[in-house]
């Protein structure tokens, strides 16, 4: 309703009721797409501020405005201390004439293409609000032509009805512009109301009404000028014009901007849920929840009850089981059979271990979902805008933690040990190196195997002055022994230093680092019994 055309009409006949008389005595803009034409008489100021920052554009009246002291630019300043003559608009066109003597100012209202320009009253344009270049000196109604439109559509009965008629079946043309949806609707409203009533008739009654009575406020945020019966509930009539008709467009504004960000919030969190089920329906596949641990298990046990009837440097034997299954059996001709069938053993027990961590990480990420579709569930509930950004906030800081675990963990393994410390491990080269130089902290613990290749490991310190448990390093430094080459011996040396002491100098390959005044400890490689992000 803002920029249609006849609700311009009553806005610039309040304009030259309000600013007949008053002398131009300053225009200038502190804002961008805004523009305040001050108008002055006996002393008394009246301000005409055209807006085109939000849309539709707004015109608005006040009787008084913050200049600002600086960065604030002059227009139009050849006619300075002009009076006013008349307010007008041109016919069927958006385009608001403040007249004065010589000269001529036209608020155009055209979307974000809005302007305002300054004309002489033989139509050249002299000065421009916006693209000055590309206008002054030039024809207006060359640069903006008036509309090709049978003008006799809005005063003759049947051609306006047959306009109308179109609009029903569908179609649309530069009439319904003209006329807007909502006048559209009245009118429709009107004729369904009292068939007896053409549609011509309805929109002579609601143009004469628009001409002369107040604004009315509805429940649903619109208003109209005059009684519109398609709208809602009426929740006040307001004697003025400009105030209300401000109000209701800031307000409406921040309605606009809470949907928008409803929508936004709605969509990100909808892709959170939808990441959250794929990855819940990739945890739950049959493979990662089959236990192999007995299957390894039994091998190892059958290795030792068969040592004496293998033969040594065999790579692969064929021995049954309790029930006389045969069971083919791998062996690493290099070890012994007590370390083949220790090799099994071990497997057994990380089978274990990662048919455990896959369970915890379902759980994890169950409760994640729960609690995301419960977020999802608030925001679809709430139009507040303020809870909304709230809601906004709270989305913003989880996603801008760029070290958190629900950033990293496609990046990295990632447990928990004592104390509920965390721990990243690298998958490969590359990873390692991004762990050590990208994501590690100075004061983190920094592990790796010694004499054997492995990832690297960081177990993240939660305060720089507090020291950490034995136990958080013990758990961290078994997890690196765990993801080195040497995972199948008892015990493992892994040196640690806090992160600062770790350093990685240019042209090495990938993974390589050089270690200061680290520490060492014996553990046995194996990983936490605590919460693991890793499948």
């Amino acid at each position: 309703m803002f920029d249609n055309y006849f609700f311009l009409c009553r806005l610039t006949k309040e304009l030259d009721i309000a600013l007949r008389g008053y002398s131009l005595v300053d225009t200038f803009s502190q804002n961008r797409n805004e523009i305040v034409l001050e108008f002055q008489k006996h002393s008394s100021s009246k301000f005409l501020v055209f807006s085109f920052a939000s849309l539709p554009p707004l015109i608005d009246l006040r009787e008084n405005f913050g200049k600002a002291r600086k960065n604030v630019i002059q227009f139009f300043v050849d006619i300075y201390n002009t009076s006013l003559s008349t307010a007008s608009i041109d016919l069927y066109e958006r385009n608001i004439r403040l007249i004065f003597d010589n000269f001529h100012i036209v608020i155009l209202i055209r979307g974000n293409q809005s302007n305002c320009v300054l004309i002489s009253d033989l139509g050249a344009i002299k000065a421009s609000f916006k693209k000055k270049s590309e206008l002054v000196n030039k024809i207006f109604n060359l640069i903006y032509p008036t509309s090709q439109v049978d003008e006799t559509i809005f005063t003759n009965k049947a051609k306006f009805d047959q306009c109308l008629a179109s609009y029903v079946r569908g179609e649309k043309n530069i009439y319904h512009q003209i006329l807007g949806s909502q006048i559209i609707e009245e009118i429709i409203a009107r004729h369904s109301k009292n068939s007896g009533v053409t549609y011509f008739d309805s929109f002579q009654n609601i143009i004469e009404e628009m001409k002369n009575e107040n604004v009315l406020e509805y429940d649903d945020g619109t208003f109209s000028v005059g009684k519109f019966f398609s709208k809602g509930k009426v929740i006040q009539e307001h004697s003025q014009f400009f105030e209300p008709v401000r109000k209701i467009y800031y307000s409406k504004g921040s309605i606009n901007k809470a949907e928008k960000l409803k929508e936004r919030l709605i969509k990100n969190v909808s892709q959170q849920i939808e990441k959250l089920d794929k990855k819940l329906i990739q945890l739950r596949l049959e493979r990662n929840l089959t236990d192999q641990s007995s299957h390894y298990r039994i091998k190892g046990n059958l290795i030792l009850q068969h040592m004496g009837d293998l033969q040594k440097g065999a790579k692969k034997v064929i021995l049954k089981d309790e029930e006389g299954d045969p069971i083919s059996i791998s062996l690493d001709p290099s070890k012994s059979f007590h370390e083949n069938a220790s090799i099994y053993f071990s497997k057994a027990k990380e089978e274990k271990n990662r048919l455990e961590a896959v369970l915890t990480q379902i759980k994890s990420t169950e409760k994640e979902l729960n609690k995301t579709k419960n977020l999802f569930d608030k925001i679809k509930s709430t139009d507040d805008h303020q809870s909304l950004i709230k809601f906004e906030k709270e989305l913003s800081s989880k996603q801008q933690q760029p070290k958190s675990p629900d950033e990293i963990e496609t990046k990295f393994r990632h447990f928990t040990v004592f104390g509920d410390y965390d721990v990243y491990v690298g998958k490969e080269s590359k990873s390692n190196d991004l762990l050590t130089t990208k994501y590690a902290r100075p004061h983190d613990l920094w592990f790796h195997v010694r004499g054997a290749s492995g990832s690297h490991t960081i177990l993240r310190r939660k305060e720089k002055k507090k020291d950490f448990p034995k136990e958080a390093i013990l758990e961290a430094a078994s997890i690196a022994a765990f993801y080195s080459k040497a995972k199948h011996s008892k015990y493992v040396p892994v040196a640690y230093a806090e992160k600062k002491y770790v350093t990685k100098k240019k042209n090495l390959p990938s993974g390589t680092v050089f270690l200061q005044r680290e520490k060492v400890v014996m553990v046995e490689p194996k990983l936490t019994n605590r919460i693991s992000e890793e499948v």
